[in-house]
């Protein structure tokens, strides 16, 4: 049979594709701007490449295929198909230890690894790896990695990493690593880093997600997630995005087109000196909060972090609903003690007047649930005396199945709870 001449952009591949497999990938509707950062662009570059020089580069004419419904062998060419493996699409494959083939319309297994030169279509069993040069439609699972240098309809099941030069349309688990760099439409589940361009569903990686282009779903992080633009949700310590139409969740979000970030110096009736600083977007942001008092005898601190939201009103007032709680450091107690709960929650209405572009000025009536176990050293009372005078709730709960030692006598593990409402005056830049 007479070889095809490539066309022009593809000269620099002339692997044909079998007429049962999907020829290039599949486009997906997008109503997101296709818009990925320069440095996005390189990443999925470099990894085609790498996934170039892992795959098989051999030129064979897919007419020339031949199928058989059944094959074995130990490594390639000691199989039934011998040297004519190359240019074999099996139904059936099993492989002591590396099997090597033109594509599979079935099912394949081996010790060690499985190679197709074009496609899979059904699903791939392996010891340690599974590589494919052009499609998978079905599922390839690998004890450490898979490699697919097109696109994947269906799964990519690894103990490490698994690789796809195109989209993933479906599912990638792994236990370290996914890269996906056409894009995923489905799940990338890993127990360190998840990469893909753009995301339609979910992320979930135990350290960090990235996306470079858009996301459409949720990027779950137990440290970092970052991305382009999202339209869902960013859970994870850090948080960082060009753009968002959602929500970010976590200690520090950052998104720097349309995020919201603000300072505030306040005054308490607490703590009479507050800072805080404010990150994520205006529906919904996060707080880190630090403020002292020091009008009282003793001098006294607390750290902590919150969330809250704006509520436009006009473009001269508007309203924030902050919820809060900080860790109160007393003045006995050192810098790395063990420290028992002493824990104020405030919730906060900020009524907001804007004075310039940059400035305004807020007031706001709280309402504080202080949650203590800290233990006076003077009078041996549970509770903290950060409490204002007029507290409409004040209650001590005692514990009497646990006991701790003060001073030469045995005392009930106590927790201290007291209520009052309160106020808030101040500055947001």
């Amino acid at each position: 049979h007479p070889h095809p001449q490539p066309k022009a952009a593809d000269a620099a591949d002339t692997t044909s594709i079998h007429p049962l497999s999907p020829s290039a990938p599949k486009e997906k509707p997008s109503t997101v701007q296709e818009d990925q950062s320069q440095f996005g662009q390189k990443i999925s570059r470099g990894l085609r490449r790498v996934v170039d020089k892992l795959t098989s580069r051999q030129r064979i004419d897919s007419s020339d295929y031949i199928r058989r419904p059944f094959h074995i062998g130990l490594i390639y060419p000691i199989s039934t198909n011998g040297l004519e493996a190359g240019r074999t699409v099996n139904g059936v494959s099993v492989h002591l230890l590396v099997g090597y083939a033109a594509g599979l319309d079935g099912v394949e297994f081996s010790a060690f690894g499985n190679i197709e030169n074009d496609f899979v279509r059904g699903a791939q069993f392996a010891g340690f790896f599974n590589v494919v040069r052009q499609q998978v439609d079905g599922v390839q699972a690998a004890g450490f990695v898979n490699i697919n240098g097109g696109s994947t309809e269906g799964g990519q099941l690894a103990g490490f990493a698994n690789i796809s030069a195109g989209e993933i349309n479906g599912l990638q688990g792994s236990g370290f690593v996914n890269v996906a760099t056409g894009g995923t439409y489905g799940a990338q589940l890993a127990g360190f880093v998840n990469y893909t361009h753009h995301l339609r569903g979910m992320q979930i990686g135990g350290f960090i997600n990235v996306a470079s282009g858009n996301v459409r779903g949720t990027q779950l992080a137990g440290f970092v997630n970052y991305a382009h633009h999202v339209k869902g949700a960013q859970i994870g310590i850090f948080n960082v995005a060009d753009s968002i139409n959602g929500v970010p969740i976590g200690l520090v979000s950052i998104v720097r087109k349309n995020g919201y970030r603000r300072l505030e110096l306040w005054y308490s009736e607490a703590l009479q000196a507050n800072i805080a600083f404010k990150m994520g977007v205006p529906a919904f942001y996060n707080m880190l909060v630090f403020g002292t008092q020091f009008a009282d005898t003793n001098f006294r601190w607390g750290i902590g972090y919150g969330v809250g939201t704006l509520l436009p009103i006009t473009s001269a007032f508007s309203m924030n609903v902050d919820l809060f709680a900080m860790q109160i450091h007393e003045d006995d107690q050192r810098i790395f003690d063990n420290y028992p709960l002493n824990l104020l929650n405030t919730l906060r209405l900020s009524l907001n007047l804007h004075l310039a572009k940059h400035l305004t000025l807020f007031a706001a009536p709280t309402f504080n649930v202080m949650v203590s176990k800290y233990r006076q050293p003077d009078s041996g009372t549970v509770g903290s005396p950060i409490a204002p005078s007029w507290t409409v709730y004040d209650r001590t709960f005692e514990n009497a199945n646990r006991m701790t030692q003060v001073g030469n006598q045995l005392v009930p593990f106590s927790t201290n709870v007291k209520m009052w409402p309160g106020f808030h005056v101040g500055l947001r830049f």
